[in-house]
């Protein structure tokens, strides 16, 4: 006689059945991870062996750019060219005389003893005798 009833068995069977599955599943999953994580590794290998043979190509490309400079020496030419003179023609001379009001008002703001009054006269008196108004610069 069975000690453990026909139903309990069915469904002691199921559980072993699930577990089995489960674990088939959880051991499937990880698999799949450490070859994902083995493929990751590998890529970032690669990744870093191409940098370090890049880096490599820089370093040689600096060297040999550094010794074709340091060969280069520097050529000392001497330069010929033409002088270019411009020769202006037609030069206007024009007398330019401070007149006697300009002086007397210059000495006067140099003392600081100026007048209001002599001051519109002295302009006044200078702008008569240069024919320009204040306005007209």
């Amino acid at each position: 006689m069975d000690i453990i009833p026909v139903q309990y068995r069915i469904y002691f069977q199921i559980i072993i059945v699930l577990a089995v599955a489960l674990f088939s599943f959880a051991g499937g999953v990880r698999w799949q991870q450490t070859r994902d994580d083995k493929k990751e590794l590998q890529e970032i290998k690669q990744s870093i062996i191409d940098t370090n043979k890049t880096i490599e190509n820089l370093q040689a490309i600096s060297k040999s750019t550094q010794d074709s400079l340091s060969v280069m020496q520097p050529k000392y030419v001497t330069i010929n060219n033409k002088v270019e003179r411009e020769v202006k023609t037609n030069v206007v001379y024009r007398d330019c005389i401070l007149p006697d009001s300009g002086r007397l008002l210059r000495n006067a703001a140099a003392t600081g003893n100026i007048d209001p009054a002599e001051l519109k006269r002295a302009l006044s008196a200078i702008t008569s005798s240069t024919g320009r108004t204040s306005n007209s610069r």
